[in-house]
């Protein structure tokens, strides 16, 4: 039998497992780089992205290195030494381990010239270690100080994690870098942020430096998303809160940024439901959804808030900070920080008057208690409501012997009254209704002028109906093994089951139909397209839209379902190069009669424009007859798939809604109507092709289109009237 001694690690196998654990991501890694930049005081950082070759490199012009000698090494680092420095610790930096962990799991090449040298040095590492010497740089000079820091051959020890990153995810990984620099470019306004896809030579993200951050975020995102902002500010002892907030509500909750002392906060964070749950419970909702309706738009309800806000403390250090990021509830200042957000958004709520100054707000989430016992509601007889149907009132706490929404849970000391107080007072006119046959004695009591309340109440409460004998569910099979009795008044078909001679399912012949022809199309290749000549131009909404139409990503996600478009700026360069020539070169100063018509065109009318190229061939018809439909189409399935917040697995396996709303009315105006008369051969096709379908016992919008009937040989006798004991009764004389 052999002993297993417990032994130390090899070194080489220490370094792979923590730098396999510290850097697990190229985001991650640039992440790290761009910390790196700013600690170093840069106010100029490219980074340029070949995902397909796993390089990145990170420029900037930052202090530089002193000591090129000491990267690589892990538990080192220019920025903390000692325990006080941890304690006042204000950079990114501090642990000395991304820039090892990085070395380890690329080729490095880092050029960097210090503020204090006039040379600029060079070195190369792999696995963690220098590669030859340190030596000035024979082929780049640097003529200020700053960091070029380029990486090969990203995890070329992970093959596995290199496979997992398809081509498909190249397009995320890009989006997410994207995201990460809009979010230290909205708190380091101050810095230039460049971001170039090397692969392609294509200018992903290019952001100046600004005064303020809101200037940031306007100049990312335009003017529009920007009309409704203001600035705002507080203090409360050393905690210094500012940021800012919109009127305007946005589709989803990509512009809302928390910041503690310059680190952002993740958006799983329990910070981020504080202000939404504010915006919620004021007016805020009320308002965006009274301007969406005026303008057309009530669809797409802008509900999520729009904000930054930024805390700065210099007692906090980022160390704990940084700790507590993942579960910052934890956090020794937690409860300031989150009194200070809600502050500062009330603040903005009852300024843009979204809220009153006495008005109590009631944050959503918190559940209203009614006294002592919440569960049972005051026993007022008084309280009434009025009907919105018709118009006439009615006791809100009334027992159920009528059905309305303000039905409540009664207990049997309380509901005599008001049952009284509801036979008599009730000034709805149900006259011409049809009313179900009422038992003897429930007939005679409530006849009875002279019967007590208790009795009435006591009574109704003893009424049971009717009940017959129903199965408990449908299945295929009932379809699959039945014969078709017929034609009901040409609306409905009969068919009895085989196994359980006894069972009759009652089918709506046009929902039956309906369904047969939905699943009928959507089993044909949806995907399938159409090229269009000429192309359909829409013109959206703003310009955020069309930024989330041209993302490769949001991209990917039309195609698959057969929907492919181009931007203005694409188009035109499609078009320039069909109609290029030697002979002639057209310029904005040639001639009105050789400048083509997009030439003339001016920015801010293309800015809004897409051109939508290929539609899928089922809809088609509809979409070429109706642009406003197709441009509801795509906008509706844009922001579906944001709320979806990068789901693959849903996304790509959902067809977008307005597509299937097209089948669904394609199938309703071909289906079967009411009072076409069908043969029992018909009949039976139908119920055979309804037995194929998926969902053979709903219509494609959704309605039960089936009802099962059992028959049984003997009806449940009704409720006996009671025996009368006449020997009780007394004779006087």
């Amino acid at each position: 039998m052999s002993v297993h001694q417990i032994k130390p690690l090899d070194d080489d196998v220490i370094k792979r497992i923590r730098s396999s654990l510290i850097i697990t991501s190229i985001p991650q890694c640039i992440r790290e780089l761009i910390c790196n930049a700013i600690d170093a005081n840069a106010t100029n950082i490219d980074i340029s992205l070949d995902v397909e070759k796993f390089t990145v490199q990170v420029n900037d012009n930052g202090h530089g290195i002193l000591d090129l000698s000491k990267i690589g090494q892990r538990h080192t680092s220019s920025k903390c030494h000692t325990l006080s420095d941890i304690q006042h610790l204000k950079t990114f930096g501090f642990r000395g381990e991304a820039m090892a962990a990085i070395t380890n799991e690329s080729l490095t090449q880092i050029i960097s010239r210090h503020c204090s040298s006039n040379e600029t040095f060079e070195g190369f590492w792999k696995d963690g270690h220098v590669i030859g010497e340190i030596l000035p740089s024979k082929h780049m000079k640097k003529s200020c100080s700053g960091t070029r820091v380029i990486l090969r051959d990203l995890f070329y020890k992970y093959p596995v994690r290199r496979k997992q990153i398809t081509a498909y995810q190249h397009a995320a990984v890009i989006e997410s870098v994207k995201r990460q620099i809009i979010g230290f470019a909205l708190c380091f306004n101050y810095i230039n942020f460049n971001l170039i896809d090397s692969h392609r030579n294509l200018s992903l993200l290019s952001i100046k430096k600004t005064s303020s951050s809101l200037n940031t975020f306007r100049q990312q995102f335009g003017q529009d998303i920007t009309k409704h902002v203001e600035m705002l500010a507080m203090r409360k002892g050393d905690i210094v809160i500012d940021g800012f907030y919109s009127s305007q509500g946005y589709p989803s909750k990509a512009h809302q940024y928390i910041y503690i002392n310059n680190y952002l906060v993740p958006v799983q964070n329990v910070l981020y439901r504080i202000v939404p749950s504010l915006f919620a419970a004021s007016n805020f909702g009320k308002i965006a959804d009274k301007r969406q309706y005026l303008e057309g738009k009530a669809k797409y309800t802008q509900r999520h808030p729009i904000y930054m806000t930024r805390l700065i403390c210099p007692f906090w250090s980022n160390y704990d900070i940084h700790m507590y990021l993942e579960m910052f509830e934890e956090f020794p200042d937690y409860t300031k920080i989150a009194d200070l957000i809600k502050a500062l958004t009330i603040k903005f709520l009852i300024r843009s008057g979204n809220l009153s100054k006495d008005e109590p707000i009631q944050m959503a989430g918190q559940k209203r208690r009614r006294g002592k016992d919440s569960l049972f509601p005051p026993a007022n007889t008084n309280q009434s409501s009025i009907s919105h149907i018709t118009n006439n009132p009615y006791l809100l706490h009334s027992p159920s012997l009528l059905s309305t929404p303000a039905t409540s849970v009664q207990t049997a000391s309380n509901a005599p009254d008001e049952l009284c107080q509801l036979l008599k007072a009730s000034s709805i006119d149900c006259s011409h209704l049809k009313r179900a046959k009422t038992p003897h004695h429930i007939e005679a009591a409530t006849l009875n002028d002279n019967c007590t309340t208790s009795q009435l109440y006591q009574n109704l409460l003893s009424y049971r109906p009717l009940s017959y004998e129903m199965p408990q569910k449908l299945l295929k099979e009932d379809l699959l093994h039945s014969c078709v009795l017929g034609q009901i008044d040409r609306k409905y078909i009969a068919t009895r089951s085989l196994k359980e001679e006894n069972r009759i399912i009652i089918i709506d012949q046009h929902a039956a139909d309906e369904r047969v022809k939905l699943e009928q199309m959507m089993n044909v290749d949806i995907r399938s397209t159409i090229a269009l000549e000429p192309v359909i131009t829409l013109n959206m909404e703003s310009i955020f839209e069309v930024e989330a139409l041209m993302d490769q990503r949001m991209s990917y996600y039309f195609k698959n379902w057969g929907i492919q478009y181009l931007a203005a700026s694409d188009l035109d360069r499609e078009m320039d190069t069909q109609m290029q020539s030697r002979f002639f070169e057209i310029t904005e100063s040639s001639s009105p009669h050789f400048i083509t018509s997009t030439a003339t065109t001016t920015v801010v009318e293309k800015r809004y424009k897409i051109y939508v190229t290929h539609i899928p061939a089922l809809v088609s018809d509809r979409c070429i007859s109706n642009h406003a439909l197709l441009k509801e189409l795509i906008r509706d399935y844009m922001y579906w798939v944001m709320s979806q917040q990068n789901n693959e697995a849903v996304i790509t396996s959902t067809c977008p809604k307005g597509i299937v709303d097209i089948l669904k009315s394609r199938a309703c105006r071909t289906a079967i109507m009411f009072n076409d008369e069908l043969t029992l051969e018909q009949c039976g096709i139908l119920i055979r092709n309804l037995a194929k379908c998926n969902f053979p016992f709903q219509c494609a919008h959704g309605r039960p289109s089936a009802v099962p009937v059992q028959i049984t040989s003997s009806i449940p006798t009704a409720y006996s009237k009671r025996q009368k004991n006449w020997s009780k009764f007394t004779v006087h004389a």
